[in-house]
């Protein structure tokens, strides 16, 4: 953009694209790498605790951006989220990783590794009972959530509750909110929600449904603030489940190809 890129947006939209596209890749291995750190015990006390640091860094991100947006310039905005990124890559190689491969698998390096990685990966999914089923569940869920993305919810704000357009941000921050409630108490409540676990992710899509329908129809602006929280605590608890129950049912050295990553506003 500093390059005169504004004058060709369709430029923009393959580097948006492309972030998209590494970011999904990105999401998907950090949380593989959970059961490569921590005991089996403890993975889904981790992964509740991943999620709410990850929610409480989002729901703090959209008014400290707003304000250096403000203060500063949108350019200042994207150089410091390239700093902070960079510094994340270099933690993440410092961690201290101890892959469980067995002793007759050769490690290739390579292109031709990478893509046998994607086809076993494709393969145990569609073999495996459970990561098929959730699968089918993700992509239909994915499909759902498409009523949450912000071009909607900004319509939402002004035809259906007709408020101002700060609600938009108010609904994206009592989201997050509710997401990080969601893991404070997954954290709190571990062994409870891990006996569970089953519970929350087979009748989570459910609620989810009725919370989406209830906020669909209301046209109270804290009746909107409330289902949105509702659904952010659903959600959370749906996603720890599932990444715990990816961690423990699939193999090791397969397991990045197990994890997905959750739709957010």
């Amino acid at each position: 953009m500093q390059w005169g890129a504004e004058h060709h947006i369709a430029i923009v939209y393959v580097f948006v694209s492309l972030i998209a596209f590494l970011d999904g890749i990105n999401n998907p291995i950090k949380n593989s790498l959970v059961p490569f750190i921590v005991s089996k015990e403890e993975i889904l006390k981790a992964n509740s605790f991943l999620n709410t640091l990850d929610q409480f860094i989002k729901l703090s991100a959209w008014p400290i951006g707003s304000l250096i947006v403000s203060a500063g310039s949108p350019f200042l905005l994207i150089h410091i989220t390239l700093l902070f990124y960079i510094v994340s890559s270099i933690l993440m190689f410092l961690l201290p990783i101890q892959e469980h491969t067995k002793k007759n698998t050769v490690q290739d390096k390579g292109l031709k590794n990478f893509l046998l990685s994607i086809r076993l990966g494709w393969e145990y999914t569609w073999r495996n009972v459970h990561a098929k089923s959730i699968s089918f569940m993700s992509f239909f869920e994915g499909i759902g959530n498409g009523v949450w993305i912000s071009a909607i919810l900004y319509i939402y704000v002004k035809e259906q509750l007709h408020v101002g357009e700060e609600w938009w941000g108010y609904i994206n921050s009592v989201f997050f909110g509710g997401m990080v409630i969601g893991g404070l108490l997954s954290v709190t409540f571990s062994q409870s929600v891990e006996k569970n676990q089953q519970f929350f992710v087979l009748f989570g899509p459910f609620c989810i449904a009725i919370v989406t329908l209830l906020f669909g129809t209301t046209t109270h602006g804290a009746l909107a603030l409330l289902y949105s929280a509702l659904y952010g605590i659903i959600e959370q608890w749906k996603v720890i489940c599932l990444q715990t129950i990816f961690a423990k049912k699939c193999p090791d050295g397969r397991a990045a190809s197990c994890f997905f990553r959750a739709g957010s506003h």
